[in-house]
């Protein structure tokens, strides 16, 4: 019997078993779940639970469905894929892949915590891996017509790191349909705008090189072991992201070769014509970087680094 507030699990939710409550959000509140079928079939999946507020503000409701199905047509092992979403009494979800595993933001706060933050290589092929999944989302057609998918929000809070090394993107369309919610309140979004790209920040139409500009600062940061636009509060920050002016990584990191310190700066460009034409360039170029300096890439596991 519940006591107090507290809440008991299991909990039924529609089709679905709610088992663990794993993360609350701005958002959202994340549970890990199970689906049961016919003749004792389990399937456990991740409900994200859209918060009251953001249910009761029509325009978000509807950007969040059509967002929704569009991220389900995406099916591939670099991206969390969407297997529902509904409404239960009002309160809308998204079930989709249980990853097991971290997302990379705690992976990188477990290294600093034991002073053993991830190797070059180690970050550079999460970025390879994340930027294939990236790649394959902004070129995903369906019936010979394109998407148009465009993330809005990576950042090491949505990559997730399994355990058996595969990362992740998730959260596809969920930044698209808050910036549409008059109920997004204060601070919310607070340290996100650390990596959004100059044209983001300036609320000019996006294509795939904003996002490309986001794995640039998500790679830099986990190389040279700082933050590179965040300030004391979101004002400065975003003006520190229009300003976009990217210290060398050699400078941070004497580690850090100068060839893959020109891959990551041309990610970084202010103007998006100066970056890389698309991810899968990006990627192409971290790839080829990777598999020429690095002697034996099946040693550089994270499972280490996942709690």
């Amino acid at each position: 019997m519940a006591t107090g507030n507290r809440e008991t699990y299991p909990q039924a939710f529609g089709r679905y078993y709610l088992t663990q409550k794993i993360a609350l959000g701005g958002m959202a509140e994340i549970f890990r779940a199970k689906s049961v079928g016919a003749e004792g079939f389990e399937k456990i999946v991740v409900v994200k639970r859209i918060l009251p507020h953001y249910c009761e503000d029509e325009s978000f409701v509807t950007m969040f469905q059509d967002e929704a199905r569009v991220a389900a047509h995406l099916n591939h092992a670099n991206v969390v894929q969407i297997f529902d979403f509904d409404q239960v009494d009002g309160r809308y979800y998204i079930a989709m892949e249980y990853v097991e595993g971290q997302d990379l933001k705690r992976v990188l706060d477990f290294g600093a915590k034991l002073n053993r933050p991830l190797s070059i290589a180690q970050a550079v092929m999460i970025l390879i891996e994340a930027g294939q999944g990236l790649d394959y989302a902004h070129k995903r057609e369906v019936d010979g017509e394109p998407l148009n998918i465009i993330h809005r929000d990576i950042s090491p809070h949505n990559m997730m790191v399994s355990y058996n090394g595969e990362t992740k993107i998730m959260d596809f369309g969920i930044a698209k349909a808050a910036s549409r919610s008059t109920k997004t309140r204060v601070g919310t979004v607070k340290g996100k705008c650390a990596y959004m790209s100059p044209e983001q920040a300036r609320g000019r139409p996006l294509d795939g090189r904003s996002d490309l500009f986001a794995l640039g600062v998500c790679l830099w940061e986990m190389l040279s072991g700082k933050r590179l636009f965040v300030g004391e509060s979101d004002f400065e920050t975003l003006n520190n992201v229009l300003k976009a002016e990217v210290p060398s990584l050699t400078e941070m990191n004497a580690e850090v070769p100068e060839d893959l310190d020109r891959i990551v700066q041309k990610a970084l460009a202010k103007e998006r014509d100066d970056r890389h034409k698309d991810v899968l360039e990006f990627v192409s170029d971290l790839r080829r970087w990777f598999y020429s300096t690095v002697p034996d890439p099946s040693a550089i596991s994270v499972r280490d680094y996942l709690l």
